[in-house]
């Protein structure tokens, strides 16, 4: 099934399920925040134990303006790889660090939720 909001159908799927695994193909990450992701993908996690997966997608999916929109683009936006790395903290480690360590954010219900992670990445 294709969706622009793949949490919402990997829910209802799960929902209507008992053990088949559940996942998005290639969630477009660069259109969601990390923390975002891991939230919605904790979630789910917690309502459907060992049977959610995330597949991310670093294409962007759409044309430039479509993408620039959605992305809410902002100078000194991190790039793909800087983005990975902190959605890997929320879902398996113990959330990240404002620079100046003065706190921690973390995925609640996302983090340790250890949702099956698997990356598309198109090579040219």
């Amino acid at each position: 099934m294709a969706s622009s909001a793949s949490p919402i159908v990997i829910g209802r799927v799960a929902s209507v399920t008992e053990k088949m695994r559940i996942g998005s193909g290639a969630m477009l990450h660069s259109h969601y925040s990390p923390l975002s992701v891991a939230e919605q993908l904790g979630t789910l996690e917690t309502f459907f134990p060992g049977r959610i997966d995330l597949g991310l997608g670093r294409a962007p999916g759409t044309d430039q303006y479509s993408a620039n929109v959605l992305r809410h683009r902002v100078a000194g936006e991190p790039e793909f790889d800087a983005r990975l790395e902190e959605l890997i903290a929320y879902l398996y480690g113990t959330g990240t660090a404002t620079k100046n360590g003065s706190f921690s954010i973390h995925a609640i219900p996302g983090e340790k939720k250890c949702a099956n992670l698997a990356v598309r990445f198109r090579v040219l």
